[in-house]
């Protein structure tokens, strides 16, 4: 039994077709438009952020790689140890230091005088050094001078110690050398 559709119904379905119509229109101007938008500025924002982080791991990579050739070039072929004795001795010199004492901190001989490691081809060499100055400045210009000298040394110990007019620096340090 199919009632014939009158004209008040017909314009009632067509009124709330229309109604449906603007609801669809005004949602999607207000609710999903400005969603659409939000999501494509994330996006860009997305890109622009991981181009960053691309250049920035590149510029890691370069300053990287440039740290280690600046270390390389800090670490000599060999152990040479009158070329050491003669940096230090020309670095206590414009410092107005004096040393006191220069030798090994692993024993006696050129070939004492390296901590091997298997696993690297950079070798170690421990020694031990004290200095007096006649005041704090110039044994820490000397200290400055050993860390920014021609040869990677890292101090191992320092004890610093005041008597009267003068002072002592003990130092226990490491140079490296490749074989």
């Amino acid at each position: 039994m199919m009632k014939s559709l009158n004209k008040t119904h017909i314009l009632v379905l067509v009124g709330l077709l229309v109604v449906l119509g603007l609801v669809y229109l005004v949602g999607y101007h207000y609710l999903i438009k400005p969603q659409k938008s939000e999501a494509e500025n994330l996006h860009n924002q997305v890109s622009m952020f991981e181009n960053q982080v691309a250049r920035n791991a590149d510029d890691n990579k370069e300053e990287a790689t440039g740290d280690s050739e600046a270390i390389a070039q800090l670490i000599p072929n060999r152990l040479a140890i009158d070329s050491l004795l003669r940096e230090i001795h020309g670095l206590a010199n414009s410092s107005n230091v004096q040393i006191d004492y220069i030798g090994s901190a692993t024993g006696n001989g050129e070939g004492a005088d390296e901590t091997t490691e298997e696993t690297s081809e950079v070798q170690e060499a421990t020694y031990s050094l004290d200095v007096t100055g006649e005041s704090l400045k110039d044994v820490n210009q000397f200290l400055d001078a050993m860390l920014e000298g021609e040869r990677l040394i890292t101090i191992e110990t320092l004890n610093v110690d005041e008597d009267g007019e003068s002072f002592f620096a003990s130092i226990s340090f490491s140079t490296y050398y490749a074989e």
